[in-house]
C-alpha cells in the first residue's frame, strides 16, 4: 500500500481538513485550561500539517511525523515555521513535550505492518516523551465504522471510496479523477485498516500510565460513525 500519493495528498488538504482544524481548537483550548504557553506539540501522522499551521500561528512549536512524502511536501507550505519529518508514528524519535496528538485514525493505517504490541510500546514512549502536566490526543477506528461507497466531487476532482470490512480489517478501495489540463487522470490507492477495540486501546492507555477520558469528537465537531476519541492524562 502506497501512504498518500500526490492526488490524493492534494484533495485531502482541499477538501478533508475539517477533523484537523477541530483537533486544533482542542489542544488550544487544553493547554489553556492547563496555562501551557509556547507549547512543544508531536504531531503524529500530521498529513498536510494543517494542526501544524493552526498551532505554530498561535505560538506553538510542532514537530510533525508522517509516512507520506506527498502530504509532507503540503505540510511544509502550509506550515513553514514547523519542522517535519518523514517516517512511521511508531518508529519516530519522540522528544520532550507537553503535547503529542493523533488525528485521523493514524493507530490503525496498515502502511507498514505493526500489532497491539507495537501501539503498547508506541504509548508507553509518549506517556515518557510527556512533560508532568502533558496530555496525548488521540481518535482510531473501531468495528463500528460503516461500509459501503461514499462519492465526493469538486469542481477539479471526484474521489470514490469503497469501504468493506474483513473480521477486524476495514479497506477502502478508493479511485481518483484529477484534472490535469483539459483531461482528468485516474488514480487509485488501496488503505486499510485495523480495527480497534475501544477497551483494548484504553486498557492499554491505563497500562502505560495515563488517566484516560474519553471524547465524543473535538471542539464542536462529532466523530464519524465507528471512531473515538481518547484524551490521556500524564499527570496522575
Amino acid at each position: 500500500m502506497k501512504p498518500y500519493e500526490i492526488d490524493l495528498a492534494y484533495i485531502h488538504n482541499q477538501a478533508f481538513g475539517d477533523l484537523a482544524r477541530a483537533a486544533s481548537e482542542e489542544v488550544l483550548h487544553q493547554l489553556k485550561k492547563r496555562q501551557i504557553e509556547n507549547a512543544s506539540v508531536i504531531d503524529l501522522g500530521c498529513g498536510s500539517g494543517i494542526l501544524a499551521k493552526i498551532l505554530t500561528q498561535a505560538g506553538h512549536d510542532v514537530l510533525g511525523i508522517d509516512i507520506s512524502s506527498a502530504m509532507l511536501k503540503i505540510a511544509k507550505a502550509n506550515a513553514p515555521i514547523a519542522i517535519f519529518k518523514r517516517t512511521s508514528l511508531f518508529r519516530a524519535a519522540l522528544h520532550r513535550c507537553d503535547v503529542v496528538v493523533s488525528v485521523g485514525e493514524c493507530i490503525n493505517y496498515l502502511f507498514d505492518q505493526h500489532n497491539l504490541e507495537n501501539v503498547e510500546k508506541l504509548f508507553k514512549r509518549i506517556f515518557t516523551s510527556l512533560n508532568q502536566e502533558g496530555f496525548f490526543l488521540l481518535d482510531f477506528a473501531t468495528p463500528r465504522c460503516s461500509e459501503g461507497k461514499v462519492f465526493t466531487q469538486a469542481k477539479d476532482w471526484t474521489v470514490l471510496v469503497d469501504k468493506k470490512i474483513n473480521g477486524e480489517t476495514l479497506t477502502r478501495a478508493i479511485t481518483i479523477f484529477r484534472r490535469d489540463g483539459t483531461n482528468f487522470r485516474r488514480t487509485q490507492e488501496t488503505h486499510q485498516v485495523h480495527l480497534y477495540e475501544p477497551e483494548t486501546i484504553k486498557k492499554l492507555l491505563t497500562k502505560t500510565g495515563f488517566r484516560v477520558r474519553k471524547i465524543r469528537g473535538y471542539a464542536n465537531q462529532q466523530f464519524a460513525k465507528g471512531v473515538v476519541g481518547f484524551l490521556g492524562l500524564r499527570r496522575q
